[in-house]
Parts: C-alpha cells; sequence; structure tokens
C-alpha cells in the first residue's frame, strides 16, 4: 500500500509522472456524469416498490431522491472520514453478501435440475451464438461484471485516515 493518500493520482504520478496523473485527474471528471446515472437509478429503484407495475415514478421524484441521496454522502464525507469509511465497508460487505446468495441460490437450482437453469447454459458457448455477438455486447459484459468491484480504489484515497482510525 502507498503511504500517501491520493488514490490513482499518485499512483499514475509514481508511475508516469505528473502530467499523466493530471490527465487523469482532468478525464475522471467526465466519468462522474455516470454517477449522476447511478444516483437516479438507485432512487429509481427506491421508489419502484411504491408504484404499481405498470407506472413509472415520476422524473421529478426520481431527481429529488437522488439529490437527497447525494447529499446524504457528502454529509456522511463532511462529517468524518472515519464514518464514511465505515459505510463503504458496510455497503461493500452488503454487496457481496448479495452476491453470495444470488450464486447460491443459482447453484441449488442447477444442482437440483430446474429446467431455466439448465435451459440457459445448454448452448452458452456454441460457434453460432458466440458469432451473433457485437464488440458493444462484450464490452457491456466486461462492464456488467466489472461493476460490483467498483470502489476498489478508495482504499488509496484514505490510507493516512486509516492509520488513524
Amino acid at each position: 500500500m502507498l503511504g500517501a493518500s491520493g488514490g490513482d493520482y499518485m499512483n499514475f504520478k509514481l508511475a508516469f509522472g505528473p502530467l499523466v496523473a493530471f490527465w487523469l485527474v482532468f478525464l475522471t471528471t467526465v466519468w462522474h456524469a455516470g454517477n449522476a446515472a447511478s444516483l437516479q437509478i438507485c432512487a429509481r429503484y427506491l421508489l419502484a416498490p411504491f408504484y404499481d407495475p405498470g407506472c413509472h415514478p415520476p422524473e421529478t421524484g426520481i431527481k429529488l431522491i437522488a439529490i437527497v441521496i447525494m447529499l446524504c454522502i457528502l454529509y456522511l464525507n463532511h462529517r468524518s472520514v472515519t464514518s464514511s469509511v465505515r459505510a463503504e465497508i458496510l455497503f461493500a460487505s452488503a454487496k457481496f453478501l448479495a452476491m453470495a446468495v444470488i450464486a447460491a441460490v443459482g447453484l441449488f437450482h442447477l444442482i437440483k435440475g430446474r429446467s431455466a437453469g439448465v435451459h440457459n447454459f445448454r448452448h452458452a458457448f456454441d460457434d453460432d451464438q458466440l458469432s451473433q455477438l457485437a464488440f458493444t455486447d462484450i464490452a457491456r459484459a466486461f462492464h456488467v461484471g466489472l461493476f460490483p468491484f467498483h470502489g476498489w480504489t478508495v482504499l488509496n484515497n484514505v490510507t493516512e485516515e486509516i492509520v488513524y482510525m
């Protein structure tokens, strides 16, 4: 682990110099538009149980809930780094627990021989299926596969604060 905080910026600065590190920070500000989309998706999921299956929550409500979530995260980060690190650990643990439950249920259905589990994997790697894949399908698969591991760089962002926990 690096002895200085700064996350990816410090990693790139040590490896490639300050110019590359600056461009990394500059470009990641553009990538944070994805965080706004993630907040809106989270707000949509939070509001969905309160509406009938055919009805969609209003966009204004979704955006207001997303803003409230963002303000709660900002307050938590402002309050103390220790509490934000604990929240990060809590959410990461919940994420891994959810993935373990999904994997266990899927394995249970495969072992039991349920038709849905067996049917989905019967022709998974046939040549005709692979030849129909587009580049966007492969990119989407990587994105979905790596999404649960987002946040692994947070450890380098708070290195100095972890020492004092």
